[in-house]
């Protein structure tokens, strides 16, 4: 049908038989009727969002298909593309070598295409490189896109052409984090304000803090 359709022929080379997607944790069933069509999916989520939740899983266990699993998979893009965004704004001179990430990744979907463990290692980089990345390099940084590029070539999920936030904005965030750490709660609630006034919010996360235009 896909070869019909798209004209590629093959338009794949292996195919995996994934195991049943279960909605809110009962099986899919139009007697049940609970089951929704990609297109119902997609009027009120991301393509990439449903993409990242799809991939979540492994494809031998059963997906259990919620709005709760849609709202975690934007969540953790989010994440991911915060990163992709702040790793275009540093000027330090710290160095972090990518070899073993790319080495963990490519481990995972070795093993039985393991997306969830490859995610895994992406967080990991994240975690790793969001300690020193207020002292990264650029040409670190660039290291990291280009490795996070290769990964995206196998998971098709992240946006790498978005918005850059502003020097003085991401100021701004590092001033109210040291605000933060001194406790001066009301130092940090008034940038806060500041930044909302320039068209900014800012969301704290266990993982560091999130930037987005209004």
């Amino acid at each position: 049908q896909m070869e019909g359709i798209t004209g590629k022929k093959p338009f794949v080379k292996y195919w995996l038989h994934n195991a049943f997607v279960l909605i809110n944790k009962e099986k899919m069933s139009k007697s049940l009727g609970n089951f929704f069509t990609i297109d119902e999916v997609l009027e009120k989520n991301n393509p990439k969002v449903l993409r990242y939740a799809l991939l979540s899983t492994h494809y031998r266990s059963p997906i259990n298909f919620s709005q709760e699993l849609l709202d975690n998979s934007k969540n953790s893009l989010e994440r991911i593309n915060e990163f992709i965004r702040n790793l275009q704004n540093v000027e330090g001179k710290k160095e972090i070598k990518t070899e073993k990430y790319k080495k963990q990744f490519e481990k995972a979907m070795d093993d039985d295409l393991n997306v969830s463990a490859a995610l895994a290692v992406i967080f990991e980089l994240i975690k790793d490189t969001n300690k020193v990345i207020e002292q990264l390099s650029n040409k670190s940084s660039k290291k990291i896109l280009k490795l996070l590029k290769e990964f995206n070539s196998i998971l098709g999920i992240m946006n790498f052409k978005q918005e850059v936030v502003p020097k003085n904005i991401l100021q701004l965030v590092k001033e109210r984090e040291d605000a933060r750490k001194a406790k001066d709660w009301k130092k940090a609630d008034e940038i806060r304000a500041k930044i909302k006034s320039l068209g900014y919010i800012i969301e704290d996360k266990p993982e560091g803090q999130l930037v987005k235009k209004i």
